[in-house]
């Protein structure tokens, strides 16, 4: 196929969901889900942002070349009290039940139904079933990490943490010559992630949104109590004893989903500054050692990081500071929408062999609103010149 045929939509329909489309001429623009409904975090099939893009680029869907799926099996879209409600019953004897399903049949069925639902979602909104490609979520966060450098004129340790997306929490592979190849991958079942999401939901925040609460409240503590919860988090997982970058929880330590009855041992009577700030240093250090084992074991110290985990700026500052990594690229937007951004690049990669693609210049934030349409829109909020709720 040649490049001036190509056309891709790169979409990622996980927390939070987002489109992007990479145009003949290799640009590539992506605006997420949230946006133009002004829904925080929403997770499902991004329609009104495709509808968006492929109408501000003059396509229609059965133009599209390539439809990059981010992920191989979508996640159910569940609203913050529905994520509330999943934290609440994974402590509970049935969420465990849950838990131990989840690599029985039942679970595969039940996946392959989503895929199926899936892919019902994208012939109905039209497009071609032959242009419909999946891709695993951690190759997309790679691919963003990877492709949206300035330069790749050298090799590179690509990096990614996530919760458990396709069943993975962190991947670290080699990006050399317009390729990325895979060196090791950790189960989602030992993700420090969905540790602090437990965290977060223990707190009375809704998970995979406050998570950056957790880091704002962090810095109120004394060290020496950070430390003893650090520590006491660090003893429930160990670290490859052949130095690779990889981890996993110690025998006995439940699913990291599973971990409230642990967590709340870990807490007991603990001040909740102390808390908080012993959660942030713990994925500190944890991240840390994990780019310190990467760049060892690969003699590469130019490292490119994604995934939502990273969002947490003290972590990327803290990986600037360990002295083992030379440059460190950190994809801005690392969350899961950058999953849309790596599946278009990855098609782009595959379909034309390797060939390079430009790195973004900006992102979108979504259409642009008229001071009418703003003024219509604030009108039902406005009592007496006073903007209220609802």
């Amino acid at each position: 196929m040649r490049e001036s045929q190509l056309i891709i939509l790169g979409v990622s329909d996980f927390y939070p969901a987002a489109a992007a489309v990479l145009t003949q001429s290799g640009a590539l623009e992506a605006v997420r889900q949230e946006r133009p409904p002004r829904i925080k975090n929403f997770g499902q099939t991004p329609t009104m942002t495709v509808d968006w893009l492929l109408k501000r680029h003059g396509l229609k869907p059965e133009q599209v070349n390539v439809l990059a799926l981010a992920g191989h099996t979508p996640v159910p879209a569940l609203d913050g009290k529905r994520r509330v409600q999943l934290f609440r019953e994974a402590a509970r004897w049935h969420g465990r039940v849950r838990g131990l399903l989840r690599r029985s049949p039942l679970r595969t069925l039940i996946q392959r139904e989503r895929r199926r639902e899936r892919h019902e979602t994208c012939l109905a909104l039209g497009f071609r079933p032959q242009a419909i490609q999946t891709y695993d979520l951690h190759e997309c966060l790679a691919a963003a990490a990877y492709f949206g450098q300035d330069t790749r004129d050298e090799p590179v340790v690509v990096i990614t943490l996530d919760g458990r997306s396709d069943e993975l929490c962190s991947t670290v592979s080699i990006g050399r010559n317009h390729q990325i190849h895979r060196r090791i991958a950790t189960d989602g079942s030992h993700s420090f992630a969905a540790l602090c999401s437990v965290v977060t939901y223990m707190m009375g925040m809704v998970p995979h949104e406050d998570e950056h609460e957790l880091m704002a409240r962090a810095p109120y503590a004394s060290p020496a109590a950070a430390r003893q919860i650090a520590d006491r988090l660090c003893d429930l997982f160990s670290w490859s004893p052949d130095g690779n970058p990889t981890w996993q929880r110690r025998r006995g330590v439940p699913h990291t989903m599973h971990l409230q009855s642990t967590l709340e041992s870990v807490f007991f009577e603990q001040r909740i500054d102390a808390v908080l700030s012993g959660v942030q240093l713990f994925v500190e250090e944890m991240v840390c050692e994990l780019v310190r084992r990467a760049v060892s074991a690969s003699g590469i110290r130019r490292v490119a990081i994604s995934g939502g985990i990273l969002i947490n700026a003290q972590v990327s500052k803290r990986i600037a500071e360990t002295g083992a990594v030379k440059h460190l690229f950190l994809f801005p937007s690392c969350d899961d929408a950058a999953g849309a951004i790596g599946a278009a690049y990855l098609a782009r990669s595959e379909h034309l062999g390797g060939a390079d693609a430009l790195s973004p210049a900006s992102f979108s934030l979504g259409p642009d609103w008229s001071e009418v349409e703003i003024h219509s829109d604030l009108e039902h909020h406005l009592v007496g010149g006073e903007i209220t709720g609802g």
